[in-house]
């Protein structure tokens, strides 16, 4: 878990956007017992290798399990090694900086600003 979240939610995005193997990752969760064949093939019938993750991702055996996030990490660790690297290094170089960037909402009330995002993250510099 980075943070308190795990890195299968907090990566969402890059995952959906970057997983090229979608269809050797659906085997080999398969092949754990995560997903049944008929799972499996309802992932591999969303149209494109985005929609795929994205079904994949939003499926109750991975969004609301510990196990099958954590099983779906070191499955990507063998098949997209390149990609979960980068992702990693991403998670070290972000430092917590609560001075950072806020957000004014004014909550429907005109002239009501109350601050909805206090909490921001930045990259380190490395020098």
């Amino acid at each position: 878990m980075v943070g308190g979240e795990h890195f299968v939610d907090k990566h969402r995005e890059a995952l959906i956007k970057r997983v090229d193997a979608v269809d050797s990752v659906l085997d080999h969760l398969r092949s754990h017992g995560v997903l049944s064949d008929e799972l499996r093939e309802d992932v591999k019938s969303q149209n494109g290798r985005q929609a795929r993750m994205r079904y994949l991702l939003d499926l109750g055996n991975i969004r609301h399990s510990l196990r099958g996030k954590d099983l779906l990490c070191g499955i990507l660790e063998e098949t997209e090694p390149f990609m979960m690297e980068e992702l990693k290094e991403q998670d070290k170089s972000a430092v917590w900086d609560p001075g950072g960037d806020r957000t004014l909402h004014d909550g429907g009330t005109k002239g009501a600003g109350q601050i909805c995002c206090v909490r921001s993250w930045r990259r380190q510099n490395p020098s």
